[in-house]
Formats: structure tokens, C-alpha cells, sequence
């Protein structure tokens, strides 16, 4: 990991309205269910998917919705992917 001291003003745009997605992976990495959480904080997306996965095996993403309704993701924790084995 890099860090590097920036000035904070070259963000364009930021929005407090965040949602989250959780992905639980169990099974190996074979089974994923997948949920979405509104009206928290990182914090408490992170403690849910904690307290709702097998052996702590989860990712966090914080979810966007464009104005068109397309959704993307920007993974908080490895992509789910990333969580094979044991």
C-alpha cells in the first residue's frame, strides 16, 4: 500500500446518500447471496455482513446508482471472487 498526502479540493463531487452491497460467500466459495442495505453507514454495513456470514467470509461494496439507473460497485473489501477456499 501507497500512501501520499493530497489536497482534499480535487474531488469533484461526493454524495452522502450511500447504500451497500454485501455479498456472503459460503460453500467453498461456491454459494454467494448477495443483499442490499440503505439507511446506514459503512460501519453498519460492515457489522451486518460480519454478523450475517459464514466464517466472516463477505464482501463490502458501497453501491451507485446513476441517473440512467445503472448500478455500479466500489469494493470496500475484496470482490467477492477474491474469497474462494476456506
Amino acid at each position: 500500500m501507497q500512501v501520499r498526502e493530497v489536497d482534499e479540493r480535487d474531488a469533484t463531487w461526493e454524495s452522502l446518500d450511500v447504500d451497500y452491497r454485501v455479498v456472503v460467500v459460503s460453500d467453498g466459495g461456491l454459494r454467494h447471496m448477495t443483499y442490499d442495505l440503505t439507511g446506514g453507514t459503512a460501519a453498519d454495513a460492515e457489522s451486518w455482513a460480519r454478523a450475517n456470514s459464514t466464517h466472516g467470509r463477505f464482501a463490502l461494496a458501497a453501491k451507485v446508482t446513476r441517473s440512467k439507473g445503472e448500478v455500479g460497485l466500489i469494493w470496500l473489501t475484496p470482490p467477492p471472487e477474491t474469497l474462494s477456499g476456506s
